[in-house]
């Protein structure tokens, strides 16, 4: 799991150091600092009997770099703005962070590189404890298996069915080509669903999807035939703002697909930009939506919330199951 996931929870302050002097257990009792961390809001807070408040903003967590960097922009208490600058480690229970607080971007040359707290260097060190995990709702079937109630075909009408709990589409022609699109839509969420493709099988799964507009979509397919890499399973592919082809990220690593003819397992996960796929429980393609080219200036790319969709294209059959959306708890 990577670390922007893995850090999302509740967590307690259990170990404060600043210029080299650790806080006493009974300050830290009352101090009762706490940490919550969800997809868009790091948020730290002290006990107002201490006069510090609440700090509310957004964190990066780098772990590419070596010590992993922490960086932190926000509002600090009264309002002011505020940049954290250091370094992190992070397991399933245990947060460390040691930064240094800036009043300006430009500190950021005065990044904490390692975990010392020294006398004369105004550094904080914080150890945290988990507390919980982020909480999300139960899973809720998108599928009743019998028929297509809570789906709206969009674009034109073509062949989908619903039979023995499966739902399928085999396309006669591109004329015909759209997008089977749940009525509700959503924001942060996990869908989870079995696929199963033909010999030549390609298809696709819809995100943040709007009636009659494109969208970002991610591909499935029988990775066996074709040269065409841009088609492959975990392939994201998103439109220009005139609904042709934007551009397409290739996944990270190959999907390992079961035969043709049998059922894959895939769970796409969005918190915020962040999207994440696995396939037979191997991770195949993470991506941060507003990090791709020309991000901020392309409709598809910005939208925060839509419908979850289905497209098949091509004339081989592709074939779900078992389809299951879970979102956080508000």
């Amino acid at each position: 799991m990577d670390d922007d996931v893995l850090v999302r929870g509740e967590w307690i302050c259990t170990h404060e150091e600043f210029a080299g002097k650790a806080i006493s257990a009974a300050e830290l009792e009352k101090m009762n600092k706490t940490l919550i961390v969800s997809s868009d809001r790091f948020v730290i807070e002290r006990s107002k009997d201490v006069g510090r408040g609440k700090y509310d903003g957004k964190v990066k967590l780098t772990a590419t770099a070596s010590p992993k960097e922490f960086d932190f922009y926000g509002d600090e208490p009264g309002g002011n703005k505020v940049w954290f600058y250091g370094v992190y480690e992070l397991t399933a229970d245990e947060f460390k962070i040691c930064y240094f607080r800036a009043t300006t971007p430009e500190d950021r040359s005065k990044r904490a590189t390692d975990f010392r707290t020294r006398q004369g260097v105004p550094l904080v060190m914080n150890k945290f404890k988990r507390v919980a995990s982020p909480r999300a709702t139960a899973w809720v079937p998108l599928l009743n298996g019998k028929d297509l109630s809570g789906w709206e075909v969009d674009g034109k009408a073509y062949p989908w069915k619903v039979a023995d709990g499966v739902l399928s589409c085999q396309e006669v022609a591109i004329s015909r080509r759209g997008a089977l699109l749940t009525k509700g839509a959503f924001t942060d969420f996990t869908c989870r669903f079995d696929f199963q493709t033909s010999s030549g099988g390609r298809a696709g799964v819809v995100l943040w999807a709007l009636p009659g507009k494109k969208a970002v979509m991610v591909s499935l397919a029988d990775d066996t035939k074709g040269d065409d890499v841009t088609a492959r399973t975990g392939t994201l592919w998103w439109p220009d703002n005139s609904g042709g082809k934007g551009g397409t990220k290739p996944p990270d690593q190959p999907a390992r697909l079961k035969p043709v003819g049998e059922w894959n397992t895939a769970v796409v996960h969005v918190r915020g930009t962040i999207l994440q796929l696995t396939v037979n429980d191997e991770d195949v393609l993470k991506a941060d939506l507003a990090s791709l080219p020309d991000a901020k200036n392309t409709e598809a790319l910005t939208r925060t919330s839509g419908r979850i969709g289905l497209q098949n294209h091509n004339d081989q059959v592709i074939r779900f199951r078992n389809i299951e959306v879970q979102e956080p708890v508000k």
